[in-house]
């Protein structure tokens, strides 16, 4: 089995564990309060561990852990600035709309055209785009 599988199987396995205790509590009191028998008890727990088998499947992909890297459709990219970059403005990538910073610190004019050359986070550090 892959790492990444593994690390996606415990993740989902560890925060099932509260909702199996609950579920034992529940059962319990219907046992104690409504005398309800012990093999009707045990095929509704086995019913909910094979639902949340199941449910894993479909949910497998928001339990794994990928390194999140630069993207590199962004990096390298041009667009254009929306607004003046100050400190902070907006540029048009894409077809997208980012927040980004100036690389070189300098003020760059609302309708430049810019290259990306760094991404952090959801912000993109832009230069004014230089011919080859």
């Amino acid at each position: 089995m892959k790492s990444w599988v593994q690390k996606a199987v415990t993740y989902y396995t560890l925060l099932q564990i509260p909702e199996f205790f609950l579920l034992a509590l529940i059962l319990y009191g219907l046992y104690q309060w409504y005398s309800i028998q012990v093999w009707i008890l045990t095929l509704i727990a086995v019913g909910w561990i094979v639902k949340d088998v199941i449910l894993f499947f479909f949910v497998r992909s928001a339990y794994e852990m990928k390194k999140h890297t630069h993207d590199p459709r962004t990096k390298g990219a041009t667009g254009i600035t929306i607004e003046s970059l100050d400190l902070l403005g907006y540029v048009e990538v894409n077809g997208e709309l980012w927040q980004a910073k100036s690389a070189e610190k300098k003020m760059i004019p609302a309708g430049e055209k810019v290259e990306v050359v760094d991404r952090q986070g959801l912000l993109l550090v832009v230069r004014p785009f230089r011919q080859p």
